[in-house]
């Protein structure tokens, strides 16, 4: 994952690694690649090749410590509802936009779920994992997974594009949540503490 800015003070999550940032403040594009954004697409800085950009998603807001000793693991959502019992210090708060509701997919197993905008992927026995790409090609290493339009190269640990042979780095994938769990738990991952505090998580969720 990586904080990228969505507006003058709030950072979102790029589901990439060590991605570029785009000017609209609401997409992104891997690493080596420079966004375009009248054409809405990342253009590879070695073979000029587009691809497709990825949507910022937004970042999990910071709890404070005494609302962690006594609360335990809370919803994104109910962390902000508790901020705006207070008045805010800073006038831009109270124009920031409602926090998304946290979408969810279902794996086939019926039994494991990803975030939105991921894909399920066969890891072992049956185990279901998330790869932060979505559309994407599962890998036969069972803990990989590729970009749609591309094929693993597991001798090589990398994606190869099927059509122009450019190769890029593959995407490790990051285990699934049970069906029955609610989606604050996944607030126990670690987290990567953006520049105004704003936090993403480091597993590809948000």
């Amino acid at each position: 994952m990586t904080c990228c800015l969505v507006s003058d003070r709030q950072y979102g999550c790029c589901p990439l690694e060590n991605a570029v940032c785009c000017q609209d403040h609401l997409h992104c594009c891997p690493q080596g690649n420079t966004c375009d954004t009248a054409q809405g697409r990342c253009r590879s800085d070695n073979t000029g090749e587009n691809s497709r950009w990825y949507r910022k998603r937004p970042a999990v807001q910071v709890q404070h410590a005494e609302e962690e000793s006594n609360e335990g693991v809370e919803s994104e959502t109910v962390v902000i509802k508790k901020t705006r019992q207070h008045k805010p210090r800073l006038p831009w708060v109270n124009n920031r936009k409602k926090p998304q509701q946290v979408q969810e997919i279902t794996c086939a197993d019926q039994r494991s779920k990803c975030p939105d905008h991921t894909t399920c992927c066969e890891m072992d026995k049956g185990v279901y994992g998330c790869c932060p790409v979505e559309d994407a090609v599962c890998c036969e290493d069972h803990l990989h997974c590729c970009p749609h339009g591309t094929t693993c190269d597991t001798a090589e640990g990398k994606c190869t594009n099927s059509q122009n042979g450019v190769e890029t780095p593959w995407y490790k994938k990051f285990p699934s949540t049970q069906v029955h769990r609610k989606s604050a738990i996944e607030l126990k991952e670690a987290l990567i503490e953006c520049e105004n505090g704003d936090k993403c998580k480091s597993a590809g969720t948000w």
